[in-house]
């Protein structure tokens, strides 16, 4: 075998190897590659599926109830839970219905003070969505104030709903029930009088007695009985 045979054969086999490494390291490259796609890919997935979960899963509301329960039996013996939470639900309902149709407000004046309905009707002229598929996943009492002159109970309510462009949403309203026992105040009514001496009751709740004469007063026999009314509906987080 002359020389230049030799060098064919030399160059020939390096070029060999040169490919035989570049393709190994190709492969290798290539392999690392395709692993790291499918790793980004599970890990693309596993946020969507948690993202998708999280718009699924109603969020989580105050765990008081029983203790806010207690304070309100407390003031108002008679204070009827179920009817209260089916007033609050209806005016969450009817909250976004006014939104999406900038009517209705009708129907909520029965259960809603004048400055709720007012409210209301200003939010609809600077609202620019819509909400669709509106889902109460649950309703519960989180706090309870009483004051000389009224007493308010909010409730907090998990609310869903799709929206264009965002898909399903989850938050959480938070509403306010009001009794009022004041003059002038929002409900629009009277200030009680005792049955006996006429003297003004100004003290909030179902039972009551008279500081002018003593004498015991329940709410259901005035005349000018309080309603519990919604005053508030507003998303809270």
């Amino acid at each position: 075998m002359d020389n230049e045979t030799i060098k064919i054969v030399a160059v020939s086999a390096a070029v060999i190897v040169a490919a035989v490494v570049l393709f190994i390291i190709f492969r290798k490259v290539f392999l690392a590659a395709r692993g790291a796609y499918r790793d980004a890919k599970k890990f693309v997935q596993a946020i969507q599926k948690t993202t998708d979960e999280t718009a699924n899963t109603p969020r989580t509301l105050s765990g008081v109830e029983d203790l806010m329960r207690q304070r309100i039996l407390r003031d108002f013996p008679d204070f009827n839970f179920n009817v209260c939470k089916q007033m609050i639900d209806s005016a969450v309902s009817g909250y976004f219905s006014v939104l999406n149709t900038h009517e209705g407000t009708d129907k909520l004046q029965k259960i809603s003070t004048p400055s709720f309905i007012n409210e209301l009707l200003s939010e609809t002229e600077t609202n620019k969505y819509i909400y669709e598929n509106v889902t109460i996943h649950k309703t519960v009492i989180s706090d309870y104030r009483k004051l000389n002159d009224e007493a308010v109970v909010t409730y907090q309510s998990a609310v869903g709903y799709n929206r264009k462009g965002k898909g399903t949403m989850q938050y959480v309203y938070q509403s306010k029930l009001v009794y009022y026992l004041s003059e002038d105040n929002d409900a629009g009514v009277q200030t009680l009088v005792c049955e006996y001496c006429g003297a003004p009751i100004d003290v909030v709740g179902s039972h009551k007695v008279c500081k002018y004469c003593g004498g015991e007063i329940s709410i259901r026999n005035v005349a000018a009985e309080r309603a519990w009314k919604v005053n508030k509906v507003a998303k809270y987080r």
